[in-house]
């Protein structure tokens, strides 16, 4: 007779667990895809042997008990009892595949840590025929962002120039099986969401709280921000090792007063995809619109250009393989032909120029406008002791830009990753 009491329960459930965003169902983040859709989809001949998740189960356990409940007799307290039992269980698997809850409302600090809320395009693949079986169990997925999601945060790493080295060093410190980082970065104009947030900044009533008073304090990070050109860098890696090495690396180093770089970790094997494409599907304004209310991180953050050379430079310290820094004039170096006609998409710097001296001001400044409206991605990949850098996107005039502040480069087709990965 009360059949109907699911769907209320389901109802009141969903309202108290997705209040801050309530349309959640209409972009949900899906559930993670399994390693062979994505091993099929890249054409990878590997595959994993895994069991399939038990929640499409637990919800069908759930509609089951529902159904028995209904045509059978118990007494009403009984009943009601096993109606909401059931409507948890459906619960539980819809937030599986709808993802975690927005975070806490206004709050200047979001709890950390906790897992990336990442979403990712959908692939499906089926591994080839003769695919041999790896396994992944040392392996971690994450990336960086902004720990509490104030985007008008500017993180630097001081001094400026050194973050590589601090990097570099890190990784080898802790001397993971594989580790691939990759910084991809690119011009992205986002005039119009930072006037909506300061705008909101302004207009928010004094309510006494720490958010109000730190509001003069983020409208100024945002009006600096407005007054020059902005650039959107995604960090994101993959880590076979011990999980807590990731911890120590320097990222939580970057940072202003408003907030901090931190990493988020990934269960969802599409993050290789993202790696191996290079891709900046990332609608930052749909994360500026939600500040005031259910904001997270997103998995990329706007900096300043001229805040771009605190992450993108060479490093001159670790275990690489060193080229000599040929100190060419800037016309010579934009206009070298060194590498004419190699044009693989990823290229690895296969002697990185070592730099003996702090990098001057103007030779900063034409670090600061490597970023492109093409992706480009500047990465280190550690194996076998040693560390090595990779370039990807519009090569040539990348390659012609670092040159105006490195020197000559010498390029070569960067190697086969995924053995490496998997340990094969």
């Amino acid at each position: 007779m009360f059949w109907w009491l699911p769907f209320p329960a389901l109802g009141l459930f969903y309202y108290i667990i997705y209040r801050r965003d309530l349309l959640r169902f209409l972009h949900p983040r899906g559930r993670p895809a399994g390693w062979n859709d994505v091993f099929g989809y890249l054409k990878l001949p590997y595959r994993v042997k895994q069991g399939r998740s038990l929640m499409p189960f637990l919800a069908v356990a759930g509609i089951v008990v529902s159904l028995v409940a209904d045509l059978s007799i118990y007494p009403i307290w009984t009943f009601v009892a096993v109606q909401i039992s059931a409507s948890v269980a459906i619960m539980v698997t819809m937030i599986w595949f709808l993802g975690p809850p927005a975070m806490s409302y206004k709050t200047m600090t979001l709890n950390y840590p906790r897992e990336g809320v990442m979403s990712f395009p959908r692939v499906k693949g089926i591994p080839a025929p003769g695919s041999k079986e790896a396994r992944m169990d040392d392996l971690h997925m994450f990336y960086v962002s902004l720990r509490d999601a104030h985007f008008m945060s500017q993180p630097v790493y001081e001094p400026v120039g050194s973050f590589m080295n601090s990097l570099v060093l890190a990784v080898e410190a802790q001397s993971p099986r594989f580790a691939w980082i990759q910084f991809v970065f690119w011009r992205v104009n986002v005039t119009d969401s930072l006037a909506s947030l300061r705008y909101g900044l302004l207009h928010e009533a004094d309510d006494g709280s720490t958010w109000v008073k730190m509001a003069p304090e983020r409208v100024k990070a945002l009006n600096a921000m407005m007054s020059q050109p902005t650039v959107a860098l995604a960090i994101r890696g993959i880590w076979a090792g011990e999980e807590h090495g990731l911890h120590e690396l320097p990222f939580s180093h970057c940072a202003d007063s408003l907030d901090q770089l931190s990493v988020f970790n990934v269960v969802d094997p599409r993050m290789l995809v993202l790696m191996h494409e290079r891709r900046r599907e990332i609608k930052l304004a749909s994360y500026f619109s939600h500040y005031s209310g259910s904001r997270t991180e997103a998995p990329a953050f706007v900096i300043a250009a001229s805040n771009l050379p605190s992450f993108i430079h060479f490093p001159s310290m670790g275990n690489i393989k060193w080229g000599v820094h040929a100190e060419l004039p800037v016309l010579s170096a934009w206009n070298s032909q060194a590498n004419e006609g190699v044009n693989a998409p990823v290229m690895e710097v296969s002697s990185v120029p070592r730099l003996d001296r702090a990098l001057e001001k103007d030779e900063l400044a034409r670090i600061a406008g490597l970023a492109s409206n093409i992706p480009r991605s500047f990465e280190l990949v550690y194996y076998n002791g040693q560390t090595h850098v990779l370039l990807s996107g519009d090569i040539e005039h990348y390659e012609q830009a670092l040159a105006s502040v490195y020197g000559q480069l010498n390029l070569t087709p960067a190697p086969d990753l995924w053995p490496l990965m998997v340990g094969q």
